[in-house]
This record gives structure tokens, sequence and C-alpha cells, in this order.
């Protein structure tokens, strides 16, 4: 996890040789698939997820990572909790 200000990256590296080049544009589309067995729903449902909330979803090329941004939770003072 990275914090930035109000944001959070959760961060998933991949250990492979990451996305493909010319898969990497449409990555987050929906039905966007490299594979026999997939939907190509998942990312897609991801992004939206994120961004319903005030965050995003991306792909680092550079760092072969999955980012998937959120607000971040606000802090409590432990003085007001139950």
């Amino acid at each position: 996890m990275r914090p930035r200000g109000d944001l959070v990256d959760l961060v998933v590296r991949d250990s492979g040789d990451g996305v493909p080049p010319e898969m990497r544009s449409r990555l987050f589309e929906r039905f966007a698939t490299a594979s026999s067995g997939g939907t190509g729903l998942g990312l897609h449902i991801v992004r939206e997820l994120a961004r319903a909330q005030g965050g995003d979803g991306s792909y680092d090329a550079g760092d072969r990572a999955f980012v998937l941004t959120l607000p971040a939770a606000p802090t409590t003072d432990s003085s007001e909790s139950w």
C-alpha cells in the first residue's frame, strides 16, 4: 500500500512478463481478454467500482503492477470511539 494524501494505492505486482503491450490500451475495457477461459469483465468491474468510490484502477507497465487507487479512510480520534 502506498498512501498519497487523500488517496491510497493498493499495488499488486506481476511476477511474470507483465501485460503484453498490445493488450495494455484495452486492459480495463469490458470483455477485453487474452485468455480463452476469461470473460474480460474482472478488471473492468474493479475499475468501475473504484471510480464509483472516487478512486481508479490502472496498470503501471514499468513496474508490471496493477494499481487500485481508493480514497483513504478518514482517521478518527481514539477518544471518539465507542
